[in-house]
């Protein structure tokens, strides 16, 4: 996050910002609960979603969407009217190593997935045989 800017060995994104095609952008960052964030009261250590004017390059008014924890996802139905969704999702928050950090990921439009496993090998047999009184 942020508080970590100067401890970045890996030189991993800091902010991620999803421009919108429209006046408001969006900003996806982890809120390291450190330093300047120390004493936040709200999503410490989590990541943030945010939605802001003129681009970021200036102030402007800016507005929480989400705030989501290790698993959770945030999704924007329509984005940049294309019709696909815009998912958001957060795989892993990592306390332990420093500096902690989130591993995010942005995705438009449909998800592959694996497929699915194949059918058993062969069908159950049907060739019951009971003896005391057990079938």
């Amino acid at each position: 996050g942020v508080a970590d800017y100067g401890n970045n060995p890996d030189s991993n994104h800091v902010i991620l910002k999803l421009e919108s095609g429209g006046p408001r952008d969006l900003f996806v960052g982890f809120n390291r609960a450190k330093g300047i964030n120390k004493d936040n009261v709200e999503a410490s250590n989590e990541v943030t979603v945010i939605e802001a004017g003129r681009d970021g390059l200036g102030y402007s008014q800016s507005f929480l969407k989400a705030n989501l924890k290790e698993g959770e996802s945030y999704t924007i139905s329509n984005w940049q009217g294309s019709g696909e969704e815009l998912v958001i999702v957060v795989k892993e928050i990592n306390t332990i190593k420093n500096p902690f950090h989130a591993d995010v990921t942005v995705t438009l439009g449909r998800i592959d997935t694996d497929s699915p496993t194949a059918l058993p090998s062969t069908a159950p047999s049907m060739d019951m045989r009971c003896g005391n009184s057990v079938c």
